[in-house]
C-alpha cells in the first residue's frame, strides 16, 4: 500500500474507496503455516502487506477508515497430487526444497473430490477498509 496511490484513489473518489487487504502479515493461505512450523522454517519469508499496514498509513495521512474482517473459502481444486505439488514451487518459492515434506503434508491436508480428484480447503481471512473521501 503506497501513499501516493492512496492519495490518487481518494482524490478521484467522490464517497468512499475500498480496500481489500488480509488481516494477517503471515501468509497462511491452505494453512501453510502449518507446515511452515512443522518443518521449523523460517516465517520472514512469508511476509505480506496486511490491513495493519494500511491502517498506519492513512493514519499518518488522516484519512478517514473503517475496517470490517471478513472470513470466505478460497479452496483450490487440483486433479493430481502431483499438479498440487507444482501449484506450491510456483506460489511458495520458498519451499522448492522440500518436495517430500510438502508432498506427505499435501497428503494429510487435501481432501478427495468427485469432480477433481483432490480439493485443498483454504480460509481466508481478510479485512476490508471502507475509506470515508469526504471526512478528511
Amino acid at each position: 500500500v503506497e501513499r501516493g496511490v492512496i492519495k490518487n484513489a481518494v482524490n478521484r473518489s467522490r464517497k468512499h474507496v475500498i480496500i481489500v487487504l488480509p488481516s494477517e502479515e503471515t501468509k497462511n493461505d491452505f494453512s501453510i503455516l502449518d507446515f511452515i512450523k512443522k518443518n521449523k522454517m523460517d516465517k520472514r519469508g512469508f511476509r505480506q502487506t496486511c490491513c495493519n499496514d494500511a491502517a498506519r498509513l492513512l493514519d499518518s495521512i488522516g484519512i478517514a477508515y473503517r475496517v470490517h474482517m471478513i472470513e470466505a473459502e478460497f479452496g483450490q481444486p487440483f486433479y493430481s497430487i502431483e499438479e498440487s505439488l507444482e501449484f506450491f514451487r510456483y506460489y511458495y518459492p520458498e519451499l522448492r526444497d522440500k518436495d517430500r515434506e510438502l508432498g506427505e503434508w499435501l497428503e494429510s491436508k487435501l481432501q478427495v473430490d468427485a469432480n477433481h480428484g483432490y480439493y485443498l480447503p483454504s480460509t481466508k481471512k481478510s479485512a476490508v477498509l471502507i475509506l470515508d473521501t469526504q471526512r478528511r
